[in-house]
């Protein structure tokens, strides 16, 4: 405890006569702490987006072109992965897969559009890939994959 009070009396005596903090304290401290906070600050504001038909705050780190590069990259991935195993088109459950999912794209831009709420993705046409496995499983990536 004693060595702690004599460097807060240490410091406290290097103050200058006009009671400013020394420079080395002020430009290798204060100063790079403001501009990260700073910085902090405006990068999460800027990261701020608005849910749709909730209208509640959300922050996304990333762009909508950003994020369908990554999910055509992804795709491609998948698709020499399950090389083997992709079903054809015509395949009955290939079918019955893209029936279902294209009734479901049709209902979510049916309600975008009743709400007036628009997305980046309207435009884009769905892919639909089934893979044969054991196991149930279902997925989309990004850009309507």
């Amino acid at each position: 405890a004693r060595s702690s009070f004599i460097s807060l009396r240490c410091f406290a005596s290097r103050r200058s006569k006009n009671n400013e903090l020394p420079s080395y304290v002020k430009y290798g401290f204060v100063i790079p702490m403001t501009g990260l906070t700073m910085g902090s600050v405006y990068a999460y504001y800027s990261c701020l987006d608005y849910a749709p038909y909730t209208n509640r705050k959300r922050l996304i780190c990333t762009n909508p072109k950003w994020e369908q590069e990554m999910g055509h990259k992804q795709y491609q991935e998948l698709l020499q992965k399950f090389k083997g195993d992709i079903l054809p088109a015509d395949h009955r459950a290939s079918v019955t897969v893209k029936r279902v999912g294209s009734r479901i794209a049709a209902a979510a831009q049916s309600f975008s559009a009743q709400y007036g709420k628009a997305t980046d993705s309207n435009n884009a046409p769905y892919t639909y890939t089934v893979v044969r496995s054991a196991e149930a499983n279902a997925f989309v990536i990004p850009g309507n994959h």
